[in-house]
């Protein structure tokens, strides 16, 4: 999955993540180099609302902690509420409840992709 959105990040393609998907994020780290979304505003998860899940205890990564500690500007909106954050090429949604929105800007950006003039050679 690192390979894939490193190659992602690299070719400036869309990137759209929602709720724990955000965690899939995490992974485009090579070793020895910084974190491909490093300087990103992205969003996840808020601690709060992982807190409620009945395996909180038991999780290897906290991808609201991962993201700040790796030099994202993470942002969270009110528990359970919708919350998207879009920086550039990337969209990311707090939670299921983000998920509609997340999607439309995705469509969005597609669209005006596609409707920018390409460079003739």
């Amino acid at each position: 999955m690192g390979e894939i959105l490193n190659s992602f990040v690299k070719e400036d393609k869309l990137i759209c993540a929602i709720g724990q998907g955000c965690a899939a994020l995490c992974s485009a780290k090579k070793a020895g180099e910084l974190w491909s979304f490093k300087g990103r505003c992205l969003t996840s998860l808020s601690v709060y609302e992982l807190a409620r899940q009945e395996d909180f205890n038991n999780m290897s990564l906290i991808v609201e902690d991962f993201m700040k500690d790796n030099g994202a500007k993470h942002t969270v909106g009110a528990m359970d509420g919708l919350h998207v954050a879009i920086d550039g090429n990337i969209i990311t949604g707090q939670n299921e409840q983000s998920t509609l929105t997340a999607v439309q800007n995705l469509v969005l950006l597609v669209n005006q992709n596609r409707t920018r003039p390409t460079s003739s050679r």
